[in-house]
């Protein structure tokens, strides 16, 4: 009987314990956005802190299973979209208006005279592939590398009514 009771001790205290390091595997990051709570896991986050040493006040957004950070360097706005195994989807780095292309610069002024660039960003895919963005009248405006236009996307998050 007594050897009974010490087995089930022992397995008893076995299943805690390994409870315990399953809970210590999990962290959070807890970005509150919209009320909930990201989860990030801790290969995404340590890829993020050895890519980024000196990134400040970052915020993390859980994006169609995947993460996005956003945070400064040096005062630049970044995005980065992590997969859920560390591996980067997409950079996003703001910019200066003025810092665009000249070819992209140009085709504003041939098409659309008198509108003001708001925003700009250089965004890095996975696979290298740089493209601009460049946003007129709540509008983002997609080039390729060369300056090319490609397309058109409206604003998912008007910033302007925030403000």
């Amino acid at each position: 009987m007594k050897k009974l009771l010490f087995i089930f001790i022992v397995i008893g205290l076995t299943a805690c314990g390994g409870a315990k390091k399953e809970e210590d595997k999990t962290t959070t990051d807890s970005t509150t956005t919209k009320e909930e709570t990201v989860k990030v896991p801790d290969v995404v986050k340590d890829a993020f802190a050895k890519a980024y040493p000196k990134a400040m006040d970052a915020k993390w957004e859980a994006e169609e299973g995947n993460f996005e950070v956003e945070f400064e360097v040096d005062k630049v706005e970044t995005f980065v979209v992590y997969n859920a195994t560390g591996s980067v989807l997409e950079t996003e780095t703001s910019m200066e208006p003025s810092k665009l292309p000249e070819v992209v610069k140009k085709y504003f002024a041939d098409n659309m005279k008198g509108k003001e660039i708001k925003e700009a960003a250089k965004i890095t895919d996975a696979y290298n592939v740089v493209t601009y963005e460049a946003e007129v009248d709540g509008e983002d405006y997609i080039f390729d590398a060369d300056g090319v236009f490609k397309y058109k996307d409206q604003e998912k998050d008007n910033d302007e009514k925030e403000d």
